[in-house]
């Protein structure tokens, strides 16, 4: 509430002027950001530097110490920015535009630091800012495609794809998620990202449906499409994918939805209960880049999974060490008792799909396979009765 929020404003505003000296000035912006200004740090910036950061590594201890606020304890963390002057002939606009990013510099870090502003900063800042409008453009000029990467069987056969996004940036060329979905992520535009990703893979996804009804192809391969955890925690998540799954028309039981092992973490109540409204439906569930993170087998028999995917940092060197070896088979065993399908990501070698059949793995992802390649690409593949018939074409095309 109001009051509780005031207090707590109050508390650290006491806290700052106890750490400050008589010559040094602290002020509230507004909202819960303040403003310090030491004076007379030292006659060079390498003097000034050590004295701010010994009075600021101060102020960050000082808040935080707990707050009795309402009969409760309070622990808050500070993230600060700081700036020296004078510099450059910067007026105090500049001064608040370089402390203000630094400050986000030291919340991305994990907050409870100080960051001090460098010049690079600010070109990287607009070159987030850049992104930032050229992805809201990219969602509205049709400038995101998807490619599709191949599940198989140890024969080749395809039995599933997995939907990944690209971006044709009319400057930078083709772009992988990576270069884009963290970012989105913390933008917020994975929400209207993340809409047009489901609806563009269940539109391919009807595609194949009417293909198979027809007999142009054999049958339909599951499609997998990965949804991130800013998206997942959105109270209406349930819905508006399944809006979308009538809108378009597929057969729920032909998709499949891949989160992260982290994601769980965050809210396990939250999760069991959309995990539990998705399968009721027929949708297939399944984690996500398993064994990087937390999974309590208690929580794994509460969530209505199909798969897990075992992470590839473990398959890329499993010939080679045993902690790799015993992990990957430690996961199979788990699946099995559990009846879980268990999918090996990350397969590039003859070696590696050796080694994991021999483990127990019977499913598979990876550039052995197949890269991720464009809809009609993967639907002449699915026309063929196994991978092994199109290893020439990939040679070929690159």
């Amino acid at each position: 509430g109001h009051t509780s929020g005031d207090k707590l404003l109050t508390i650290v505003a006491q806290r700052l002027r106890s750490c400050l000296r008589k010559e040094d000035i602290a002020a509230r912006l507004g909202g819960d950001e303040f403003v310090v200004v030491l004076n007379d740090l030292g006659s060079d910036g390498v003097t000034a530097k050590i004295q701010a950061r010994r009075i600021f590594d101060e102020i960050c201890y000082k808040l935080t110490e707990p707050m009795d606020i309402a009969n409760r304890q309070i622990h808050i963390t500070s993230s600060v920015g700081a700036t020296l002057f004078p510099s450059d002939d910067a007026a105090a606009e500049d001064l608040l535009k370089q402390v203000d990013i630094a400050m986000y510099q030291a919340k991305e870090q994990g907050r409870n630091v100080l960051v001090m502003y460098e010049k690079d900063m600010q070109e990287r800042v607009q070159n987030l800012i850049t992104l930032e409008d050229d992805l809201r453009q990219a969602l509205e000029q049709d400038q995101l495609l998807l490619h599709y990467q191949p599940q198989a069987d140890h024969d080749g056969s395809v039995w599933g794809v997995e939907a990944l996004v690209r971006w044709q940036h009319p400057r930078r060329g083709l772009l992988g998620p990576l270069e884009f979905i963290p970012f989105a992520e913390e933008n917020n535009l994975i929400i209207p990202l993340g809409r047009w990703i489901v609806t563009a893979a269940l539109r391919q996804l009807r595609a194949w449906e009417e293909m198979a009804a027809t007999g142009t192809i054999p049958r339909v391969p599951i499609m997998a499409i990965n949804i991130s955890p800013r998206e997942f925690a959105q109270t209406d998540f349930v819905s508006r994918f399944t809006h979308i799954v009538h809108e378009v028309g597929v057969a729920p039981g032909n998709i499949e939805i891949e989160i992260t092992e982290n994601l769980l973490i965050a809210n396990i109540d939250d999760a069991v209960n959309k995990m539990r409204e998705l399968s009721e439906l027929g949708i297939k569930l399944a984690i996500d880049d398993f064994g990087t993170g937390y999974s309590s087998m208690r929580y794994l028999q509460k969530l209505h999974l199909h798969k897990i995917k075992i992470d590839r940092s473990f398959v890329i060197d499993i010939s080679e060490h045993a902690g790799s070896t015993a992990v990957v088979e430690a996961i199979i065993a788990m699946g099995r008792s559990l009846c879980l399908e268990v999918v090996a990501e990350g397969v590039e070698t003859a070696e590696q799909l050796q080694h994991l059949s021999q483990l127990g793995c019977v499913r598979y992802q990876g550039y052995f396979f197949s890269r991720p390649i464009k809809s009609d690409d993967l639907t002449s593949l699915l026309a063929k009765p196994s991978m092994a018939a199109y290893s020439t074409v990939t040679n070929e095309t690159g």
